[in-house]
């Protein structure tokens, strides 16, 4: 059933034009843009009944021209986005709790959720948020609640759907344990969806601890439509586990592949720990860092200047946490045991760590101070 378009009709009526007149104004303009059209007072009808909603783009553009408003105030849909300036200024209607049998939405099922974000107390640092969600589609309403173990914290949002365009809020309830220790953050989020449906980008808005507001990337991904119990099972885990392997199937990597990449990067972390150690150990790296860096207590004469001030962690773009983590990985693995966890053959594994290890010296006690055999052995069998 065809809708007439109202809106354009009492347009051209309050201009006291007539549909030939309306349709004379479109070809004049057409001809001053440089697109020039053939409009017919039998194409004005089509659209003012609603047989048209969507003229072409040079019939848009050269009615937008004539009218001297956009095509959202002459009733028709956003030429790109399809978006409805109309529903754009309703106020939507209270949500209610989506129930899955009656989200049957297209954009239903399981998908991967991303955003990036800076850290303004961890030196300006980017960091990503990853989960899986269920997204519950209805009509023009859409509900996205994270899986409950796909991370410490929890997300939700609360969209509404005009055309591809999506605008929501977004609430987050971050990790109990970690660096925001169970903060609550929410905002708004405006996304486009993807014509193919598989796919939704745009940006996300929220205020800041320094009273400032930021912005950052948001994209959600398709994982899959299923939305079974067994389905979301699957998913309801950390999305950092697939990580290696979508960056081994985009890349067509091989998994000995990856696995001596992370190698190298856990041996560098390695590195990296054992060389902050040496240079604060010989006081070229200060050991923490000095509020305001000035003389720290220091009593100098007026005729001598300062001695100069070690470099800090922050100075070198050392993250105190990442080098906890790495001192850990030292004091745990030794280099061996680190490139055999890596192998990509089980019985590589297994004929290394049955070289290497015994009954006996599973339960031997390593001296203290440096890695010895058997402290490399007692390491090696807990990758058993």
């Amino acid at each position: 059933m065809t809708v007439p378009n109202t809106t354009l009709r009492t347009a051209r009526i309050s201009r006291r034009m007539s549909q030939d007149d309306l349709a004379r104004a479109i070809r004049d303009a057409g001809r001053r843009i440089g697109e020039p059209n053939n409009c017919t007072k039998r194409i004005v009808q089509r659209w003012e009944s609603g047989a048209v909603t969507a003229p072409r783009g040079p019939y848009l553009k050269a009615l937008e021209y004539a009218m001297g408003e956009p095509a959202g105030n002459l009733g028709f849909a956003d030429e790109r986005y399809g978006l409805d300036r109309t529903q754009a200024m309703t106020q939507p209607p209270p949500r209610t709790e989506m129930k899955p049998e009656t989200a049957t939405g297209p954009l239903s099922g399981i998908w991967l959720s991303r955003y990036e974000y800076e850290s303004s107390g961890r030196s300006g640092q980017v960091f990503a948020g990853q989960h899986y969600v269920r997204v519950f589609h209805t009509g023009n309403a859409i509900s996205v609640q994270s899986l409950p173990r796909t991370a410490a914290g929890s997300l939700i949002m609360d969209l509404t759907q005009n055309g591809a365009v999506l605008t929501a809020t977004w609430s987050e309830r971050t990790n109990p344990g970690g660096y925001y220790q169970g903060s609550v953050y929410h905002g708004g989020i405006q996304l486009l969806a993807d014509p193919s449906g598989r796919r939704m980008t745009g940006k996300w808005v929220g205020f800041g601890r320094e009273w400032d507001v930021n912005v950052g990337p948001w994209s959600l991904r398709l994982v899959t439509h299923d939305t079974t119990p067994e389905t979301i099972e699957q998913y309801n885990r950390p999305p950092e586990a697939d990580t290696g392997l979508l960056l081994r199937q985009r890349a067509r990597l091989g998994a000995a592949a990856v696995n001596h990449a992370t190698v190298i990067r856990v041996l560098a972390e390695r590195r990296m720990a054992a060389l902050v150690d040496e240079g604060q150990a010989a006081k070229e790296i200060a050991t923490r860092e000095a509020h305001g860096r000035g003389d720290q207590g220091l009593v100098l004469s007026p005729d001598k200047t300062p001695p100069p001030m070690p470099p800090t962690l922050p100075d070198l773009g050392i993250d105190r946490r990442r080098l906890a983590e790495a001192r850990q990985l030292a004091r745990n693995y030794t280099e061996d045991v680190i490139r055999v966890s890596s192998c990509c053959s089980w019985r590589a594994r297994a004929s290394y760590l049955d070289a290497w290890s015994s009954p006996a010296t599973c339960t031997s006690q390593a001296p203290s101070g440096a890695h010895s055999q058997s402290s490399h052995r007692s390491a090696a069998c807990r990758y058993r």
